[in-house]
């Protein structure tokens, strides 16, 4: 189509699928104050479009609207809207700022996927999960504020986001997602919430700018690899029911010759190493345990299942 600049009239209520989809040309339209109803990929591919403005009058973002619209830049919507559709804004390279309003309580699966020139959003109060692919490879996103109200991140929800420096988890979450921090190499700290109870394999791996960790004793289920390619990482704090050698077979991916510091937290325990050997002290609980560098065969408590991991994966790396 040829359209630049459109008008619609105000009786329009509905824009129905894909209406005006793949409209190379359109740089200006008027959504009318009447209009309820914005159809899936309405304006999916709309490379020239630059700016729109939402009405009151509509609640959803349907999913893939506005996908693939590269210059636009410019969004107004209003405080009632309530839900943002899945792929909703994939691809919007332009968009810088987004202000999601405060009603949102569901922002669909990689709904600003892409978008790599997004720097910070908000999310509003009751959202309760970010969902998988959500800010994948928005490179230039640099802070994200979450509300208390979120429970669970998905996979690969921040994924590529290379540079987020700044990230609360509410302390609320119980679960990190596949893949969910990798390739945030701007990440230099992450504080892993207490309530966390599972970390999805690769959940920050290649966080090269990583140096420390500490998993929460909450934690049941950690995925494969999930510090991969961290390379400057420093010191790793792991739950007492984890013995160092199966983390680092299996969640660290690097060779026993090039060693991390693995924290094995005990009650009320520390293990300091010392010339005649594992020295075991009495510690106050708030006191932190000092790292223990080489393996101590006495400290790792065996299971059926991590064993039989171990004799496997100890015969690969030998």
């Amino acid at each position: 189509s040829s359209i630049i600049n459109l008008e619609l009239p105000e009786v329009v209520e509905k824009i129905g699928k894909e209406a005006f989809s793949e409209c190379y040309s359109l740089v200006n339209i008027n959504i009318p104050q009447n209009t309820k109803q914005l159809g899936d990929s309405a304006f999916k591919g709309c490379v020239s479009l630059r700016k729109i403005e939402i009405p009151e009058t509509i609640k959803t973002i349907e999913d893939n609207t506005f996908k693939g619209c590269g210059n636009l830049s410019e969004i107004k919507m209003s405080e009632t809207l309530n839900n943002i559709g899945q792929y909703a804004f994939v691809g919007c390279e332009n968009i810088k700022e987004f202000n999601i309003p405060k009603n949102v309580k569901n922002i669909g699966y990689g709904a600003f996927f892409n978008c790599k020139n997004l720097t910070n959003v908000s999310i509003p109060k009751g959202v309760t999960s970010i969902n998988q692919n959500v800010f994948e490879y928005c490179e230039n996103l640099e802070e994200v504020d979450m509300p208390k109200t979120v429970t669970t991140i998905g996979d690969n929800a921040f994924k590529g986001c290379q540079n987020l420096s700044n990230i609360n988890i509410p302390k609320e979450v119980v679960s990190i997602g596949k893949g969910s921090f990798a390739g945030c190499e701007a990440l230099t700290e992450i504080e892993i919430p207490k309530n966390v109870q599972i970390i999805g394999e690769e959940a920050f791996e290649g966080c090269v700018g990583l140096e420390k960790v500490t998993i929460p004793e909450n934690v049941s289920e950690i995925g494969y690899n999930v510090f991969r390619k961290c390379d400057n990482l420093e010191e790793i704090t792991i739950p007492q029911n984890i013995s160092k050698e199966e983390f680092r077979i299996m969640h660290l991916a690097k060779p026993r010759t090039q060693e991390i510091p693995v924290i094995l937290y005990e009650n009320e325990k520390k293990y300091a190493k010392t010339s005649e050997g594992v020295e075991e002290k009495n510690v106050d609980e708030k006191e932190k345990p000092s790292p223990v560098v080489e393996e101590d065969k006495s400290l790792v408590k065996e299971t059926s299942f991590f064993g039989k991991l171990k004799d496997f994966f100890g015969s690969i790396f030998k």
